[in-house]
């Protein structure tokens, strides 16, 4: 067991130092012997070991090939409901809100820095280790909005934060230079032909496209692109496309997963007051895209976060 445990983080660490040939010899080795391993436990963990190494394997392969190419390595969590959170109420009150959209299914979430909001950059900081602390219990991926370098200060404390950078932030790629090709990237884009020359530009993970619909959290906002522009630009992008912008009901969230979104960032419909109430609309929207990717409610949020259809 421990052998196969070793060779699983290895091969998830393998791409660091990506060489084709070493990646086909580890892998073809991790066939012969590795795998051969899990045959011999009893049924029930046999099934289970061996999935664990096939994945481990089409994973490492997937990221050597995105090295070869230049690109970002993708993260461990795909796609589903991108919850954005602002500081309000105070810290003790913001993470009681993030526990409920967490539980109800979100697997990425943003914790939305603004001058407005009047924190130092201390402040900033301690919240967004508490923030990454919290979705990590979850399995939850971490960004910081605008701000890069408290993504990199988070990440010296140890803690995997990444960021998403917009139209007048630090640029993507001196971003990537900053916080290094495994922290999440996403950028910022306001039409199909943005989205396709940052895609083109290689330093993002995952680009945002929007808004899709009039955001009612955000004035003066860039034109609305509409869910046909969003099919449009997933249809061709090599990246995951987060949907922005005037998500508010679970059939827009539809709408826009079936479009091809990865991830679908919802705000204004997270942004109640009582922890229980955004629980469920967390669990709705959660729902609502896994069944438009085509996923069901266990695979896409989980068995622990017990969310059923009703």
């Amino acid at each position: 067991m421990i052998k196969i445990a070793d060779r699983l983080h290895n091969l998830s660490e393998l791409h660091k130092a990506h060489s084709d040939t070493k990646l086909r010899e580890y892998v073809d080795e991790t066939l012969a012997f590795v795998r051969p391993l899990a045959d011999g436990f009893d049924a029930a963990p046999r099934a289970g070991l061996r999935a664990a190494v096939d994945h481990a394997i089409d994973n490492a392969l997937r990221n050597g090939a995105a090295a070869s190419a230049g690109a970002v390595p993708t993260t461990t969590n795909q796609r589903g409901l991108y919850a954005i959170v602002h500081p309000r109420g105070g810290a003790a009150t913001t993470l009681s809100r993030l526990s409920a959209m967490l539980r109800g299914g979100a697997t990425r979430v943003q914790l939305r820095v603004k001058p407005a909001d009047g924190l130092t950059d201390q402040a900033w900081l301690a919240l967004l280790i508490d923030v990454a602390t919290l979705a990590g219990r979850h399995g939850a991926d971490v960004v910081v909005n605008d701000r890069a370098d408290l993504a990199f200060a988070a990440r010296l404390l140890g803690h995997p934060v990444g960021v998403h950078v917009g139209d007048g932030d630090l640029p993507p790629r001196f971003a990537r230079a900053m916080l290094g090709t495994e922290a999440l990237l996403g950028t910022s884009t306001h039409s199909v032909a943005q989205l396709r020359a940052m895609v083109a530009e290689g330093s993002a993970g995952h680009v945002a496209l929007g808004p899709v619909w009039a955001s009612p959290t955000k004035q003066g906002h860039a034109d609305v692109v509409g869910p046909e522009a969003l099919r449009e630009a997933c249809r061709d992008a090599s990246l995951p496309v987060v949907a922005i912008g005037g998500i508010t009901t679970t059939e827009r969230a539809a709408i826009a997963a079936r479009a091809g979104a990865a991830w679908i960032a919802v705000v204004s419909a997270l942004d109640g007051d009582a922890d229980d109430a955004v629980h469920l609309v967390a669990r709705r929207f959660a729902l609502s895209i896994a069944a438009a990717h085509g996923a069901s409610a266990v695979d896409a949020v989980g068995p622990e976060r017990g969310l059923s259809v009703a």
